[in-house]
């Protein structure tokens, strides 16, 4: 327990230091941007100017002075040699950059996370220039990489997302640059294209079934449905059925009993999902999505998330709005109150919450909402890959290996949800197995 304590503080810290570090890169990026813009407007490197600057003194001193040979061929060598990739990068690099038109798609170009996409932006190039490279980096949005493949006499470009979202267009800096890094230039050029970008599932291809129950009142579904045995007894009050009246009872104490159904819990029949958006929530997001699509929810169910006020009913809305919690993560949970409001307008439902495997500001939110609904709540969180302790210092300082990622997060986000009496279910994206959350915690804490 101490041990938790430490961390905690030292979790705070870098969390603290994190944030500053992003608002200083925010505060930092104009500036950055325009010194950016400066040098890929001047064609020549940093690498080419020291070469050029040794040419022009090899040829002025001992070239011409002492007439050396060895020195005046070298400097001119550098000379040639930079002026040729100047024209081949400034002639390659106009002649394709104006012909280079957007991808001009009417739809959103619909991806997921960590899986290569074809843009459909493409560049020609010339196989007789073989000094010269061209190259396609996006720069907005953030977290998208880029891979220039091959095809014909066309390079095509690929799209990889790391985080889901949705983008209405793509920033990108066309580079073309010579093979020795001496000449370089760079335009920017924003693309209309769209993105819809969703969490990939991993292998939560078929999720079972993940509403929980409701808790019984005199009936076991206050909307009206008489199911389960009528086991229990309580008074006689003016309009009750003496079809239900207890005669036995009656003959031996002389007081007028009615039987009513047992008081139980029984499976909900409308499920009420929720995903909670915050740090780490990718592969919770991936769950969501699965659950959306597999008919995990059951028949009749609603769907909501972080960052928007809609509630959806069906599979196509349910996944815009996991892709639009993702610019929703410092609200983590601020929706759910409301969600829960309109939801239960209509009558009982069990709620399955998709949380982050983290703990921020969400938990506390989280943990209100299923110590208010006892027994009703199943909390699903998401991880890709189970963490595994640290190895020995010794294996460390001796096979040089790094130091996996701590569970303390996870740790303490299932001891929180537990302790609310919420039904706690890890899902591994990556293995596809499901771990009931207390057997999980006594599982890896054996095996480390």
């Amino acid at each position: 327990m101490q041990g938790r304590e430490c961390a905690m503080p030292t979790r705070l810290m870098l969390s603290s230091a994190t944030r500053r570090m992003h608002d200083l890169r925010r505060r930092l990026a104009p500036g950055l941007r325009t010194m950016r813009v400066l040098r890929d407007a001047f064609p020549v490197t940093l690498r080419g100017q020291v070469l050029v600057a040794l040419g022009v003194a090899a040829l002025s001193g001992p070239a011409y002075g002492t007439l050396d040979l060895v020195s005046f061929v070298a400097g001119w060598a550098a000379l040639l040699l930079t002026g040729s990739c100047l024209l081949a990068v400034v002639g390659v690099g106009v002649a394709t950059f104006v012909r280079l038109r957007p991808t001009g798609r009417d739809r959103p170009l619909e991806m997921e996370t960590g899986r290569s996409t074809p843009s459909g932006f493409a560049m020609r190039f010339r196989r007789g220039m073989p000094l010269v490279r061209l190259d396609a980096r996006p720069i907005e949005p953030a977290g998208i990489e880029a891979q220039m493949r091959e095809q014909g006499d066309r390079l095509e470009e690929w799209l990889t997302a790391a985080c889901r979202g949705e983008h209405g267009s793509v920033l990108r800096r066309l580079v073309c640059e010579d093979a020795f890094g001496l000449c370089r230039i760079a335009v920017h050029r924003r693309d209309p294209l769209a993105l819809f970008v969703e969490p990939h599932v991993g292998a939560l291809g078929r999720l079972h079934a993940l509403p929980g129950f409701v808790g019984g009142e005199e009936r076991p579904h206050p909307m009206g449905l008489d199911d389960g045995d009528r086991t229990e007894l309580r008074r006689y009050v003016a309009g009750d059925s003496v079809r239900f009246v207890h005669w036995k009872l009656y003959a031996r104490t002389r007081q007028w009993m009615v039987r009513i159904p047992e008081r139980a819990l029984s499976v909900a029949r409308r499920a009420a999902g929720y995903l909670v958006a915050g740090e780490s929530d990718e592969a919770s997001a991936g769950a969501a999505r699965a659950a959306v699509q597999s008919g995990a929810l059951g028949h009749e169910w609603v769907f909501g998330a972080d960052g928007s006020n809609e509630l959806a009913r069906d599979v196509r809305h349910a996944r815009a709005l996991v892709v639009s919690s993702a610019a929703a993560r410092d609200q983590g949970g601020l929706g759910l109150a409301s969600f829960a409001a309109r939801v239960e307008r209509t009558g009982p439902a069990s709620f399955v919450l998709f949380v982050p495997s983290e703990p921020g500001p969400w938990l506390d939110r989280v943990v209100a909402f299923c110590r208010a609904r006892p027994a009703r709540v199943r909390v699903v969180v998401g991880l890709d890959g189970l963490p595994v302790p640290p190895p020995p210092r010794w294996r460390r300082w001796l096979m040089r290996t790094t130091v996996p990622p701590q569970r303390h997060g996870i740790d303490s986000v299932l001891h929180a949800l537990h302790r609310a009496g919420a039904s706690v279910l890890v899902l591994d994206r990556a293995t596809g197995r499901a771990h009931v959350g207390p057997r999980w915690l006594a599982a890896t804490r054996t095996a480390a």
